[in-house]
């Protein structure tokens, strides 16, 4: 906390340093232990400050400084970021390597995020389940009929995707384009297999980004990818919290047989 003196000329003599009197010092004005109380935090949502002051002699006064924390601002994206307080150094484990980082992810909750993830889930579009070809010469519009109007999607699944390590089994994916109507800062993630045909389940199913990387590369990494990574790859545990999208009801796909094999292949890695 900041201490500090509002006044240079905090003395406990008869005298100012001019060697002229001063007034006597009123019982009022003598040092106290007795601090203020403290003012109302300086804002109304976010992270604010509050003061609080006690005398410290003749004309001196001592103001005291406190962190006072609100309910998050809306859309402060912080806020979706601060739950996820692990960093990657050199490529290694941000624990040691008998911690279970997954868990510890998963363990990561707060009643802001809870409420994030709960207006994403109800504002984000479909999958559509098929992919849309001309996504992958341009930005497409799809009509979701759930949400009773139309949704821009993009090609995910250029190098940058790095789809042979996140999304293995994958032929292609797409993602939801930001849009002035929504009031966060995801994208629908979805994959598909060689045939076309929406993963909606396995080691290839797309997930719900928190953060689109449309909106900030590095913050989509630290919140949709670093989990995965955290999960050492158990898709089947990374989509315990982040579930792979079947809003339009599409086929499950992979096949029950495939797809066991895949949740057996992901819990023995």
């Amino acid at each position: 906390m900041d201490r500090f003196c509002k006044l240079a000329r905090c003395t406990k003599s008869n005298t100012d340093w001019t060697g002229r009197s001063l007034p006597a010092v009123l019982p009022s004005e003598k040092e106290t232990d007795e601090w203020s109380a403290w003012t109302p935090c300086s804002v109304t949502c976010g992270h604010g400050e509050r003061k609080r002051t006690k005398s410290c002699g003749y004309s001196c006064t001592l103001t005291e400084a406190s962190r006072c924390d609100q309910e998050p601002c809306p859309n402060d994206v912080n806020t979706v970021v601060e739950p996820f307080p692990f960093e990657m150094e050199n490529g290694t484990e941000p624990f040691g390597t008998d911690v279970d980082t997954c868990e510890k992810w998963l363990n990561c909750k707060s009643d802001f995020l809870q409420r994030y993830v709960h207006q994403v889930l109800s504002e984000l579009p479909g999958c559509p389940c098929s992919y849309p070809s001309a996504a992958a010469y341009a930005v497409v519009s799809v009509h979701d009929e759930a949400r009773g109007r139309p949704f821009r999607w993009r090609d995910a699944s250029g190098p940058r995707e790095r789809l042979d390590v996140y999304k293995p089994s994958a032929r292609s994916c797409i993602r939801s384009a930001l849009s002035d109507a929504a009031s966060t800062l995801a994208a629908q993630h979805c994959c598909y297999d060689e045939r076309g045909r929406l993963l909606t389940r396995g080691k290839g199913a797309g997930t719900p980004n928190l953060i689109s990387s449309e909106f900030s590369p590095e913050l989509h990494f630290k919140v949709d990818v670093l989990p995965w990574i955290l999960c050492k790859g158990d898709w089947s545990r990374f989509h315990a919290a982040r579930p792979p999208n079947r809003g339009l009801a599409c086929p499950e796909n992979p096949h029950q047989d495939v797809f066991l094999n895949e949740l057996e292949e992901a819990r023995e890695y």
